[in-house]
């Protein structure tokens, strides 16, 4: 599980391969990315597991965000096959700068959420809502067959199932994507099968 970045869209020149940590199976584990000024730290449990630094800006595209799904280089598409359970993103702060423990409850929004999912719905469901305080709340669209689940979730009542063949998640471009050299955090909890 890897954090990449680019500063112009054709390479990884900001983050290559930045560890987020081991995977295990079956077991949710709580992953953040961060940026501090020029630091770029990644979490596993709270835990830091990797650093590095860069002053360049991160590109900025209009291809949206995907959740669940890595694209290559070379285009080759790479589909995330376990369960995803609160996401959030949040703009302009680094949330963690030390290690931490991470939330057990519901992620909050706050000023600086940008995108909050707390991946509770209908068993089957393929309705997933922005519950970020800011406006406009994204519109989020499911590919393939991603759906809720009440059969594993950290908190809440269900998670998001991503099967490994084809499933993820788009929300469109949006000027809340825009990260530049401002601070960040990205934190989830993920179940990989």
């Amino acid at each position: 599980f890897y954090a990449l970045a680019s500063s112009a869209g054709s390479s990884w020149d900001v983050l290559l391969w930045l560890s987020m940590g081991a995977i295990p199976g079956e077991e949710w584990i709580h992953y953040a990315l961060v940026r501090a000024g020029d630091r770029f730290i990644t979490y596993r449990a709270g835990v830091e597991v990797s650093t590095t630094t860069s002053s360049s800006a991160i590109y900025t595209g209009s291809a949206g965000v995907i959740l669940g799904r890595y694209i290559a280089t070379d285009t080759t598409p790479y589909d995330m096959s376990g369960y995803i359970d609160e996401f959030r993103f949040s703009k302009g702060i680094a949330k963690y700068v030390e290690n931490f423990t991470p939330s057990t409850t519901e992620f909050t929004a706050d000023q600086y959420t940008k995108l909050l999912l707390h991946c509770d719905g209908a068993d089957d469901g393929t309705t997933f809502t922005d519950s970020a305080d800011s406006a406009p709340r994204h519109t989020i669209t499911a590919v393939g067959d991603v759906a809720n689940t009440r059969a594993q979730q950290k908190v809440g009542d269900s998670s998001i199932i991503f099967d490994g063949t084809g499933d993820y998640l788009t929300i469109p471009d949006s000027s809340d994507w825009d990260m530049g050299t401002g601070s960040f955090t990205l934190e989830l909890w993920a179940r990989f099968n």
